[in-house]
């Protein structure tokens, strides 16, 4: 299964914020400025390799590009479960973990191969109250993915995302970045827009991939009023219904937290995750390869100072 990161039209999608794309041993790289001419390259979730023969030469391949780019540091992203034989592989290579992670490496996983009453009855007791409860109080979910249309669903969608990632105290990106991330996905039949209303007033959006079989959940708000009538908990019913009706056999609901951090940033979105089932997975996630060791350190500090806001 191929990530949808890992897609010619997700490189030219990037390159809308300043990324620079590479076709290296069938994989794509992007590379951005970081520091006056020099700059990091990132590897998005890459599954499915070789990884005894695809390494070693990617890593060969990366040397050369790293000199020709002025890049510090390459940071590769792998989307497979733990893996003590790769972890050795990648350090005889000289790659180390890396101090943060892009995409979430602790996952929700959902296993949507069976039928929907299957589906539904290996979800937890609460979460079919909820869908239910949202049924009752007539929550309607539109599907929006009319690429004629990416512009006003961007307008609808922002605020209720933007919204919550203040209230959840996470960084959110610009209008713009979701004007290009709907017109992408609308444009290559890979994603959609899932709206839900309550009275008619959307109170919640979810913005889902459909790639290789996988729905991926890229964003998603909701609104501080009508809690009560569990509008998320449907929209995510019918985001697993859509995406069967496309072919999916999984639904990622990206960001979990580890069993046993129950102070961890995403603990809240984890219990509300659990509710759908399946499976808590933790992937190898991102590992860099330094070519600059001095610039990279001076990254490092300045990446964990902006992060706490002091920069």
């Amino acid at each position: 299964m191929k990530s949808i990161l890992q897609t010619p039209f997700w490189a030219d999608f990037k390159s809308k914020s300043g990324w620079k794309s590479f076709d290296i041993q069938n994989t794509s790289v992007l590379v951005k400025p970081v520091y006056s001419k020099f700059k990091m390259a990132y590897i998005p979730e890459v599954s499915d390799k070789d990884w005894k023969t695809w390494l070693p030469e990617f890593t060969k391949e990366m040397q050369k590009l790293a000199k020709t780019e002025n890049i510090i540091f390459t940071r590769l992203e792998i989307w497979q479960d733990q893996d003590e034989d790769l972890k050795n592989l990648l350090e005889q290579n000289k790659y180390k973990k890396s101090f943060e992670f892009v995409q979430p490496e602790h996952r929700r996983v959902i296993d949507i191969k069976g039928t929907e009453e299957e589906i539904l009855a290996q979800m937890k007791q609460k979460g079919r109250y909820n869908i239910k409860v949202a049924q009752k109080h007539d929550v309607t979910i539109e599907i929006h993915d009319d690429p004629s249309k990416y512009l006003e669903d961007a307008e609808l969608a922002y605020p209720l995302i933007a919204g919550t990632g203040s209230r959840k105290n996470f960084g959110v990106r610009q209008q713009s970045y979701f004007v290009d991330l709907l017109k992408t996905l609308y444009d290559n039949h890979a994603g959609a827009l899932f709206i839900a209303r309550y009275q008619g007033k959307p109170v919640v959006a979810l913005i889902i991939s459909f790639y290789d079989g996988a729905a991926d959940y890229f964003y998603g708000g909701s609104s501080t009023e009508h809690k009560e009538v569990m509008a998320p908990s449907l929209a995510h019913w019918i985001v697993i219904q859509e995406a069967k009706r496309r072919g999916c056999t999984s639904y990622d609901m990206l960001g979990a937290a580890p069993p046993d951090q129950p102070n961890h940033p995403y603990a809240g979105f984890a219990r509300f995750k659990e509710q759908f089932g399946g499976e808590y997975i933790h992937l190898m996630g991102s590992f860099d390869l330094i070519f600059s060791p001095i610039w990279y350190k001076i990254f490092c500090q300045a990446e964990k100072f902006r992060r706490r806001g002091v920069i």
